[in-house]
């Protein structure tokens, strides 16, 4: 859960690639997706989800532009011999991002909030049916209000630029369970006000264009979050986090990224409640690799990652054993007409969890998607 506030954060990073771009209008997205996985488990933790997810950007100008999105989504989840239906809207985003110039270099500003059209609930009801969020994250989210805010700097190096940024992430209470928990794991949680520890970031990106639209990018970042608390108390602070990954990209052949992410140890409560460094890490580094291939419309996006445990020993309540993703996605985009597109794609994703769950037990998932998104110029 703490790890997807931190992708959040450094997708949000990646709007410094590229300050000066081209104008447009903006663009509408609409689609139709669906996944579904199975486990080696005896008893059954599977699932399916469909999602209609709505996305929309509109430039005023060259110097402001807004953006938002949501999606609807049903969910069908089995832990052991208990399935649960779930049907709601997702959380809905919103936002701005500001072009100008400050200390004599273009600068963004990029504020987003997080409005709470989602159910706080969702995801701890989901949990053990799910997918382990290691290799894959949870697609809902339903975590009430949220604002993220990130300002950055170009350095105009040549063909290239220099990017810096500082971003924080707030997210207020939410609901856990309530009264409507129907998961073994979700009945368990008492509290209904959980608050994930804000985060603050710094990311320095370095981009070289090429010719024929071809570009490398270089992105490293550092992570600091506070406390967790779960009915007002304490109860985890995650360590610095770190990331750094190299990417190359061509529009018509071969590309690819590469890159890692580690975590420090982080603190945890005694026996009095006071937050003590935790004698191992919670989280082991982990590698991932992501080629891609495009044939014209046609595009191969391959994946592979690999985490490591962290440092418990099996059996322990905090032990991670890590594991293996591999997986493929081809992807087909039609072009309609000068202002509309439709892209259809499907992949598939193999799983090996080490030591994963109650019992430490080894597993491996199976995860199918397929959909598309139709998209329209304004």
């Amino acid at each position: 859960m703490r790890k997807n506030h931190m992708k959040k954060l450094l997708a949000f990073s990646a709007v410094l690639i590229g300050f000066v771009g081209p104008v447009f209008a903006g663009q509408m997205t609409v689609g139709a997706q669906f996944q579904g996985w199975n486990s080696s488990f005896v008893q059954p933790y599977n699932g399916y989800e469909v999602w209609l997810p709505f996305s929309m950007n509109f430039r005023v100008d060259n110097k402001l532009g807004f953006y938002g999105q949501t999606e609807y989504g049903w969910g069908n989840y089995t832990e052991n011999s208990q399935t649960i239906n779930l049907a709601n809207f997702s959380d809905s985003l919103v936002g701005m991002d500001l072009r100008f110039t400050s200390f004599s270099l273009p600068s963004m500003l990029n504020i987003g909030l997080e409005l709470p059209t989602g159910d706080t609930t969702w995801e701890y009801k989901q949990i053990l049916a799910n997918v382990p969020t290691d290799f894959v994250d949870s697609r809902y989210r339903g975590r009430g209000f949220g604002l993220n805010a990130i300002y950055g700097l170009s350095f105009p190096a040549g063909e290239g630029e220099f990017g810096a940024a500082l971003g924080y992430l707030y997210g207020g209470a939410w609901n856990l369970a309530g009264n409507q928990a129907s998961s073994s794991y979700a009945s368990s949680i008492q509290s209904s006000d959980m608050r994930m520890g804000d985060s603050a970031f710094l990311a320095l990106n370095h981009v070289q264009n090429y010719s024929n639209n071809q570009k490398d990018i270089i992105r490293i970042s550092a992570f600091q979050s506070l406390p967790s608390q779960l009915g007002g108390q304490n109860v985890f602070q995650l360590g610095t986090n770190f990331n750094a990954s190299y990417a190359w990209q061509d529009p018509k052949g071969l590309s690819f990224e590469v890159g890692g992410q580690a975590w420090l140890a982080g603190l945890r409560p005694d026996g009095n409640g006071n937050l003590v460094a935790e004698s191992h890490y919670s989280y082991g580094p982990r590698f991932y690799l992501v080629p891609s291939y495009s044939f014209g419309d046609l595009a191969i996006t391959g994946r592979a990652k690999y985490v490591l445990s962290n440092g418990y020993t099996a059996g322990d309540i905090n032990y991670d054993g890590g594991g293996i993703l591999l997986g493929i996605e081809p992807s087909y985009r039609m072009v309609l007409d000068s202002g509309s597109a439709l892209k259809i794609f499907g992949s598939y994703d193999f799983i090996d969890a080490l030591k994963y769950g109650v019992g430490s037990l080894d597993a491996t998932f199976n995860r199918w998607t397929f959909g598309s998104n139709f998209e329209v110029k304004l």
